[in-house]
C-alpha cells in the first residue's frame, strides 16, 4: 500500500522493513544535538578569545606603564646629571674668577 511505502522501506525481497519516520527523527535530533554542541562550543572559543584579549591589554598596558616610569626615571636621572654637571662648571668658574682675581690683586 501507499502508506506502507511513505513511512517504511522494504528490502528487495520484501522481507525486512525498516521505518523511516523514526530513523529521520533519530538523524534530526542527532543533528540538533550536534548543532547545539557546536553553538556550545563556539561560544566557549569566544570567551576565551575574549578573556585572551583582555589580558593581552592588560599586559600592553602594564609594559607601557613600566616604559613611561623607565622613561620618566631615565630622564629624571638625566636631569640630576646635568644639574651635577653644571653645578661643577659653576664651581670651577668661581674658583677661577676667585685665583684671577687673587692674581690681579697680587
Amino acid at each position: 500500500s501507499r502508506t506502507s511505502t511513505a513511512t517504511s522501506a522494504s528490502g528487495k525481497d520484501g522481507s525486512s522493513a525498516i521505518p523511516l519516520l523514526p530513523a529521520l527523527a533519530s538523524t534530526k535530533e542527532l543533528n540538533r544535538q550536534k548543532h547545539n554542541a557546536f553553538l556550545a562550543r563556539k561560544e566557549i572559543l569566544v570567551e576565551l578569545a575574549q578573556k585572551r584579549m583582555e589580558q593581552l591589554n592588560s599586559w600592553r598596558k602594564k609594559l607601557t606603564e613600566k616604559h613611561h616610569a623607565q622613561t620618566e626615571a631615565t630622564q629624571e636621572e638625566t636631569r640630576a646629571r646635568e644639574a651635577q654637571e653644571e653645578e661643577k662648571h659653576a664651581r670651577h668658574l668661581a674658583h677661577l674668577k676667585c685665583e684671577t682675581k687673587y692674581r690681579c690683586e697680587a
